[in-house]
């Protein structure tokens, strides 16, 4: 008679070590999970913050030769330097604190189709700070008054001040033009409409 022999084949044994680890795993892998879901959360914060700095409203203007228009060149180059640009039949307008320049719309620019928001302008310039919120540090903002604009439906310009801000003579706001045109002194209300600028020299590009 036979004796039969059952073989066993044993499990590999984990050591003390192995087991000893693993709540430090567990908690890198729980570090690691929280750090990934932090940076999603702030690059999505990060884009629609960004996205919020510029209106909705579609404008469209290409401005050449940026550096023989003496007002617009010197709001472009300048630190804390703006210019409030309107355009007035088929002719542009650069005003800033010392003196208007006029430009003739050529041809070509008569055809480009060119959006000018709200109003007839632009409020262009170089602003004196550096920070993330303008990478590029050129500006651009709606010449119009966004307050008697939502309030009142007025199509009325702001006029530029000394110190890098702007007044609307209606409501009597002065807005910060290196601040993302936020309402610093008078009644509270809402920022100037702000649409996206890119300056290469020689040449101004508004588009939103």
């Amino acid at each position: 008679m036979k004796t039969s022999i059952s073989h066993t084949t044993s499990e590999p044994h984990e050591s003390h070590g192995s087991r000893a680890h693993r709540p430090l795993r567990r908690f890198v892998l729980l570090f690691l999970n929280i750090s990934i879901i932090q940076f999603s959360i702030f690059q999505f914060s990060s884009c629609t913050q960004a996205e919020n700095l510029y209106d909705s409203w579609h404008v469209y203007f290409v401005a050449q030769n940026t550096n023989t228009i003496d007002v617009l060149n010197a709001a472009l180059t300048g630190m804390g330097e703006f210019c409030i640009a309107v355009k007035k039949g088929n002719t542009m307008e650069y005003t800033n604190l010392k003196k208007t320049t006029p430009v003739s719309l050529t041809a070509i620019d008569l055809r480009r189709n060119y959006l000018f928001g709200r109003g007839t302008g632009f409020v262009i310039g170089h602003t004196s700070l550096i920070s993330s919120r303008f990478p590029d540090q050129v500006v651009c903002y709606d010449a119009v008054c966004s307050n008697c604009y939502e309030n009142f439906s007025i199509n009325r310009n702001v006029q530029l001040l000394s110190g890098s801000r702007a007044q609307c003579s209606s409501c009597q706001r002065i807005y910060d033009l290196n601040e993302l045109g936020m309402v610093t002194q008078g009644e509270a209300g809402r920022s100037l409409y702000r649409y996206r600028a890119r300056y290469t020299p020689f040449q101004l590009v508004i588009e939103n």
